[in-house]
C-alpha cells in the first residue's frame, strides 16, 4: 500500500516582474516602518555587548570568541563574530548595526514568502509582509543587540526549505543543507533548537504519523540541539546567572507558566497591542500550586493581559528611535 502523504499545491507561477514588484511592496513596508530607528543610539545592553566590550577592541577578538568559553556570557559565537565584524566597520556609529539589522528583516520576510510557498499556500508572498510589517518585530529590528534573532532566522528557513526538498527527492545534498543551515542558525542563537521537533511535525503532516525513518534522519539535528542546548546552559550558570538566585517555582507552577507563555505568544500575535521588551511579573492564580493537572488550564487567562493598566512603556520603532 502506497505512503499516504497530504498534497503540497503546486506553487503558482508568476512573472518577475510581479516578483520584484512584491520584493519591492514588501522592501518599501520595512524601510518606512523602519526609518525612525537608523539612527537610534545604544540601547540598554547594547553598550555593555557591542560598544565596551573588550572583545570588539581585541584584533584577536574574533577567535577568541569561539575557543575561550569565559569570553562570552551566552554562546552565540557567529552572533559575537558578526558583532565583532561590525565594530571593524561601523566602530561607535550606530546607524550601519541598524541598517544590517533591517536588511536581515527583509532577508528573513522573503525566506517566509519563499517557506511557505513551498508549503503551497496561494497568497504565500502576503505572509512574507504580514511578517515583514508585523509589531512583535520592532524589538529585534530596532534593538543593535538583538542581531542574534535577526541573523538567525534566515538560515533557519532556509534549514526549512532544504528539508521539504529532501523530503520530496531525497538527495542527500538537500539534506546536508538543511543540517548545515541548521548549524549555522543554532551558533547564532541555540532557541533554533527546537528544529528537529518542526521537521518531526511536517512529517506528521504529510503522512498522518511519524514513522522511524523520520526519526533516524531527525536523529542529526536532535544531537545538535542537545550539545550546543547544554553548552549554552552552562554559559547561563556560570557566566550569565554567575550564582544569581533565580526562583523558579515548583514542577506545577513551571508547567503553568510554559502554558501560559504559549498563550501569550499568540495573543500577541494576534492581538499586538501595549508590546514592550520586558513585561511585569505574571501573577499567577493561588489555586494553581495544588490544582495539579488542570493549572496549565486555569492560567491561560493571564495571557490576556500584557502589562497592568496604563504601566509599562510601549514598544514602536518610534522608541527605539533616540
Amino acid at each position: 500500500m502506497g505512503e499516504s502523504r497530504t498534497p503540497i499545491a503546486p506553487a503558482v507561477e508568476i512573472g518577475w516582474k510581479a516578483v520584484l514588484l512584491r520584493v519591492a511592496v514588501i522592501a518599501a513596508m520595512i524601510g518606512w516602518i523602519y526609518l525612525p530607528v537608523v539612527h537610534g543610539y545604544w540601547l540598554w545592553d547594547d553598550k555593555e555587548l557591542i560598544r565596551d566590550n573588550p572583545l570588539n577592541h581585541d584584533s584577536a577578538g574574533w577567535w577568541k570568541i569561539w575557543v575561550q568559553p569565559g569570553s562570552l556570557v551566552d554562546f552565540y559565537p557567529l552572533w559575537f563574530t558578526v558583532e565583532w565584524l561590525q565594530w571593524r566597520f561601523w566602530g561607535d556609529d550606530t546607524t550601519g548595526y541598524h541598517l544590517v539589522n533591517i536588511l536581515l528583516h527583509l532577508v528573513g520576510a522573503l525566506l517566509v514568502w519563499r517557506l511557505l510557498a513551498r508549503l503551497g499556500l496561494r497568497f504565500a508572498w502576503m505572509g512574507g509582509l504580514l511578517f515583514a510589517i508585523h509589531p512583535v518585530q520592532v524589538e529585534s529590528v530596532a534593538w543593535i543587540s538583538e542581531l542574534k534573532n535577526t541573523l538567525s532566522l534566515p538560515p533557519f528557513l532556509l534549514a526549512m526549505c532544504a528539508w521539504i526538498d529532501y523530503d520530496e527527492r531525497h538527495r542527500r545534498r538537500d539534506y546536508f543543507l538543511a543540517l548545515g543551515f541548521f548549524i549555522v542558525a543554532m551558533f547564532c542563537k541555540t532557541t533554533m533548537a527546537m528544529f528537529p521537533f518542526v521537521i518531526l511535525l511536517y512529517a506528521w503532516w504529510r503522512r498522518g504519523r511519524i514513522q522511524p525513518a523520520d526519526i533516524k534522519a531527525a536523529a542529526p539535528f536532535f544531537a545538535v540541539s542537545l550539545v550546543l542546548g547544554i553548552i549554552t546552559v552552562w554559559f547561563q550558570i556560570h557566566h550569565a546567572i554567575n550564582g544569581t538566585e533565580i526562583p523558579m517555582g515548583g514542577v506545577w507552577s513551571r508547567v503553568a507558566l510554559s502554558a501560559t507563555s504559549l498563550a501569550f505568544y499568540f495573543v500577541q500575535c494576534a492581538w499586538p497591542v501595549g508590546l514592550l521588551p520586558v513585561y511585569p511579573k505574571w501573577i499567577l492564580p493561588r489555586h494553581c500550586k495544588c490544582c495539579r493537572g488542570s493549572c496549565s488550564l486555569a492560567c491561560l487567562r493571564c495571557a490576556g493581559s500584557s502589562a497592568p493598566p496604563g504601566g509599562g512603556m510601549s514598544c514602536s520603532a518610534w522608541d527605539f528611535s533616540s
